[in-house]
Order: C-alpha cells, then structure tokens, then sequence
C-alpha cells in the first residue's frame, strides 16, 4: 500500500520548493543587472620559485564539464593560502576574455570533494598516519627545446646519481630519507629518467578531453600562454607511445636546459616550478595520490634542495616565511628548504611542516591546562633530527584563530641538517614558529619568529608565552627550557606566590615589587643589592628605537605579535666588530671548512637584540661545568661532545645567529 503525504508535510513541501523557485529566480535576476556569472569547478595552482626568495602564482578553474580558465583576481582579493588546492569552488565572475575569468570577489569553497577524487584514498594531514606517498615515484623528462640552441642539462646517469650513487655525500634518496626519519623511502625501481626528448618549436595537443585558456596549441618562444603545462601534456603523448603511463607517477618532472628560463619571455628566471598538489586526479592501482608537475631550471640541476622545495609544494606545504628581514618575499627561513636561505645550503624541515606532512610529531603538547598564568613547564627537548617525536607544539586560547607556536632544537648534523653557516656548528638552538594551517586550509607558510640562543627568551606577546633557553646539556646532548605564561610584561600581584611576568624572579626578589609586598618586605637591600638567592635574569622591555621595522610580508597584528614580541634576549656583541672576531673559529675537531653554497634568497637577521636588567648574583654555591664545544653532528647521531681534555680553554658563546651573508 502507498503511503501518502499528510497534509501538513505537503504544505510545507509546496512552500519550501515555492521558495526556492523565488531565490533562484533573484538569483538569475541579479546576475542579469549585474552581468555576473557562477561557475563550479576544481582550483588548481601553479607556483613558481625565483631566485632571490621571489614567487608567483598562476591559478585556474577547471570547471565540472572540463572547460579549463585562468583567474585573475582583483589587487589583494586572494592570496594562495585562501584557494585550497583541488577543492571545488564557486566562483562568481564579470566577464571572461581569451580564457580569462576576471572576478573582484572572493571564490565560495564548496563542502563536497572534487568529482575525480570521490571516493579515493586522499592525503590526510595533520594526524599520525602518513598518505601522501611514502614510496613516491617520479618520471623525468630531460628535454632539448627547439630554438634554443643549448644541451640538455644532463644525462640519465648524471641524474640518476645525483639521486641515488652511494659514493655521493648527498642525494635525493639521502635527503628523503634523513628528514622523514626513514619513513619515506625513494627506490631507484620507482624512478624513471628519459632522455632525447625535444619540444617542437610549435604543436597542437589533440588527445585531451578540455581546452586550456589559450587554446590547445603550444610554442617554445615564451613560458606565457599556459606553454608550461601544454609541454608535459605534450611529453605525455610522446612517451605514451613507448608504454609508458604518466599517470602511474606521483611526480612529473621537465628538466629544462640551463639557461632557457633565464633568456625566454614570462619565464622570469625561475629556479623552479610546481604545482600546489597534484594537478591529475587519475587514480589508479600504481598511484593512489594523483599526479604534480614540476618544472626544474637546468642552472639549478645539481641543487637537490631546489627539487626537494617544488616537491615541498606538490605535497602542500607553502613557503616559511621569517617575522624579520623577508627584504619583499615570504621565503627567509633558514631552518626550512621552504624557505631554503642561508645556512650551509641545505636543510630539513621546520617543526610545523614535519607535523603537516606527518612526518614529525611533537613530544608534548602544552595548553591553557599545562600552563596556568605564572606556572612553568621545564622541558628536556632533544635536537629535532635525533627522533620523529622532537618538538613541543602550544596552543593556547589566547592564540588567534587556529595559530600553533612550535618550539624545536636544530643544531647543524651533516649532511642534510645544516641550517646554520660553517662558523656555528656544533651550537643549539632552539626556534619557535607559528603556523595557522588546517587540514581543510594546509597551504598556509609557517613563521619563525625566533632563533633563541642559550641564556636567552623569547616573549609571544599575543598569546603571553615565555620561552627561555635555560641549558644545554654537555652530557646527553639535550636542551633544557622553560615554558611559562605570563598575565603582563611586568608583576601584577606581589606575595601571591606566582611569576606573573614569567621573568623568573621570586616576588621576594623581583624589582617590580617594591614596596608592594603584603609583609612589607623590600626585594632589595637598602644598599640595593639582591637577596641572599641566586635568581634568573630579567628581560626587560625594549626600546621603541631598537624595534625592528615589520616586514611587509609579516603576518598582520590580528595574527601575531606586534613588533614589541620579537625576541627579546641579551644585547649583541659589538656590531662595529668584524665577522671573523664575532664568531669563534671552528674547533680542530671539526670537518674541515668547505665551501658554503651561495645562498638563493635574501638571509635571515635577526632582530636588534635590546638590553636587560638583573639584581648582581652572589657567587654560585658550586663550580659550574665547564662549557664544551660539541662536535658537528654525523647524520643521525646523539649530539653527545667528548669530555674536556684538561686545562682546555672553553670556546666563548656564540654571537646571535647571522648569517655570514648577512654580514658581508
């Protein structure tokens, strides 16, 4: 028997349809006034990296029923981090000319999945398993241009050892390897590399099921009109002729001659060139990711960092950015190959970006619970390359948004961890980054807002969090610091028995409480000096002439600190004094001193540090240990230096970190 509608339930049903038959109409009708347009599709983006730190980002629609557009949006309408990457999206338009779609607002993100990726297996970020391929597989296309009278770049076999020949120091297997704790393994079964290929001074691609922008038809005259991705769709057809599936990679890469993007129009001299994410979403037994490009400049194919950064992006990691001396880019962190500056030419990643990639985990996790106002947490926390579980990740409710601080150790190890120049091997340091990235919006860079040395702290002013470099550890290699949380930068409530300015001072001994102690008593003696207990330093607020001027390129106020919350640690040494008298030579024991790479992009200073004032300290109870230089870390070993021979002379403090760029 046939159910019916009751009455009621049919009323509404009629009412709701009516409804939507009235907003639909509006809709149309304002669209009609307006002029403009909806239209549905998959966003996908191409990202290009400069030397110099420079970027730029081309994106496309490309819609439900294949048709492909560029965007192009009004000035400071969108940014790469607001487009996630192979989500679908509405975008409303005014006009579309010669494959252009121009909008002046903000694309709507829509809640379902692409249609070519319902159903699969998709990378999950953020959590403690690892789905972006942890056996990834490339196929390279070294090619020869026509009209372009240079070799190619290389042969298979000088590509093949630079990523695999044991007899190298340094190799893209070594490098995944290394940086992913070995959870990432890069097999020379899973790597193609094919030679004799020559894009034809012009072409026409007839065996694709869409339309670019500017049509179907490619030249090797420019890198402008979509010619970047014609060329592989036309390497593609080629190679398929030979058996080979370019869908059953995870990446694709053009290895263009040295040279070419350097001389050709709208290549720009870009070193090299990625998509965010896999451009195709064909799925299959032997790829269960999907499938990037990559295009590599010949003049950088020896740099395995430069390959190491694109693929960085195809696995949706934005640039690392630095809260101080960008000079006009988002790429400055030297403890990232994101950011890939400075340092000894090569790196692995940051704390937040192992964490999106699942590739790291913080040890401790520290929230509003663990660190009530003017408590604090003493951390033991190892270099990040000696374990997976390494850094301490914060999150606070007086973060704004989804911001996380992380605090992390590096300390250069040969021959992948080198963040830091030759001069300042064998000293830790602990960084602390922010990052506001989501698993529905990863593509966000990461910042590092300080580079602490020992004897050092740093104050996030947003969220009132204290992070002091307390001690390293000769003997286990490990870093002691100290967490806390303060309710302001000066003491709030004296005899409650707390730090409320988290400067490490007793009430009893803290300056800010003279004459407000509920006993009476006075921090100081009448001679003005210090109680009868050794106490920490404090750090006091610096100089509004010292602060440094925010990049451009900084987070907004609404996100991170003001300028006041850069790091605010002890004085620098003399500035007048040369390079070579601010950093104390290598110790004999260390390698010999190679030849640092040039760097790519601008060099990470970091900000003036300002003065502090601490009571005198009497004499400590027992003789301290004397400091030791530890050695230049071997990849994967504890950083544990050899005991003191007798009577040797400890090496000074290093200088706060520059890098010898910097300084030239």
């Amino acid at each position: 028997m046939k159910a019916s509608l009751a009455p009621a339930a049919l009323a509404s049903t009629v009412i709701a349809a009516f409804i939507y038959v009235i907003g639909s109409c509006a809709e149309r009708q304002l669209n009609t006034v307006t002029g403009e347009q909806i239209s549905y599709g998959t966003v996908l983006t191409l990202t290009s990296s400069f030397p110099g730190g420079r970027d730029s980002h081309v994106f496309y629609l490309r819609q439900d029923d294949g048709q492909m557009y560029r965007l192009s949006f009004c000035s400071g309408m969108i940014s790469a981090a607001d487009l996630v990457p192979n989500v679908r999206f509405a975008i409303t338009y005014s006009s579309i000319q010669d494959g252009v779609m121009n909008t002046c607002q903000k694309p709507r993100q829509l809640n379902r999945e692409p249609p070519a990726a319902a159903g699969a297996r998709r990378r999950s970020l953020f959590g403690s398993e690892i789905t972006a391929p942890i056996r990834p597989t490339f196929l390279v296309y070294i090619v020869t241009v026509c009209g372009f009278d240079k070799p190619a770049a290389a042969t298979p076999a000088m590509l093949n050892g630079s990523f695999f020949a044991e007899d190298r120091k340094q190799t893209l297997a070594g490098y995944y390897k290394t940086c992913s704790y070995g959870k990432v393994s890069l097999a020379p079964s899973r790597v193609l590399i094919l030679a004799n290929l020559t894009i034809p001074c012009t072409g026409e691609l007839k065996n694709i099921t869409f339309t670019f922008p500017s049509g179907n038809r490619f030249d090797t005259s420019s890198c402008g009109h979509d010619n970047l991705l014609k060329w592989h769709y036309y390497l593609d057809s080629v190679v398929s002729e030979q058996r080979v599936v370019p869908t059953d990679f995870n990446h694709k890469v053009i290895l263009l001659p040295a040279g070419f993007s350097g001389t050709k129009p709208m290549c720009n001299g870009f070193a090299g060139t990625a998509t965010v994410g896999p451009w195709i979403r064909r799925i299959s037994d032997a790829n269960l990711y999907g499938t990037d490009l990559i295009w590599w400049s010949g003049d950088h194919v020896g740099d395995l960092e430069i390959m190491f950064h694109e693929v960085g992006h195809t696995l949706g990691m934005a640039h690392a950015a630095a809260i101080a001396n960008c000079k006009g880019t988002d790429q400055c962190d030297h403890t990232c190959p994101m950011g890939a500056t400075g340092g000894q030419g090569i790196r692995c990643l940051n704390a937040p970006h192992l964490w999106q990639l699942g590739w790291g985990q913080p040890f401790r996790q520290l929230t509003d619970t663990d660190l009530p106002i003017g408590t604090k947490q003493v951390l033991t926390m190892p270099p990040q390359l000696t374990t997976s579980k390494s850094f301490v990740m914060v999150d606070l409710n007086t973060m704004p948004g989804n911001m996380k601080l992380y605090v992390a150790v590096r300390i250069n190890t040969q021959p992948y961890e080198l963040p830091y120049g030759v001069p300042l091997n064998g000293y830790a340091f602990l960084t602390v980054h922010s990052y506001n990235g989501t698993d529905k919006q990863p593509y966000a860079r990461t910042v590092l807002l300080a580079d602490i040395q020992i004897g050092d702290t740093y104050v996030d002013h947003t969220s009132g969090l204290v992070v002091s470099y307390t001690k390293w550890d000769d003997i286990d290699g490990v870093v002691l610091a100290t967490f806390c949380r303060q309710a302001a930068a000066t003491e709030q409530i004296c005899g409650d028995g707390l730090d409320d300015d988290c400067d490490g001072l007793p009430d009893a001994k803290d300056p800010d409480c003279i004459g407000k102690m509920a006993d009476g008593t006075n921090p100081f003696n009448d001679d003005g000096s210090g109680g009868n207990e050794a106490s920490s330093y404090r750090v006091s607020s610096p100089p509004s002439t010292l602060a440094p001027t925010p990049s451009t390129l900084a987070p907004t106020p609404s996100t991170l600190a003001p300028a006041t919350s850069y790091p605010r640690t002890r004085p620098r040494q003399n500035p007048q004094l040369s390079a070579e008298s601010r950093f104390p030579p290598p110790p004999k024991s260390s390698p010999p001193k190679s030849r640092q790479p040039k760097p790519r992009s601008p060099s990470l200073s970091m900000p003036p540090r300002p003065t502090f004032r601490a009571p005198p300290s009497p004499p400590p109870r027992s003789p301290p240990r004397p400091k030791v230089w530890v050695k230049l870390l071997p990849s994967g070993a504890r950083p544990s230096p050899p005991s003191p021979r007798k009577g040797q002379r400890p090496p000074p403090k290093p200088p706060s970190y520059r890098s010898p760029a910097a300084q030239a």
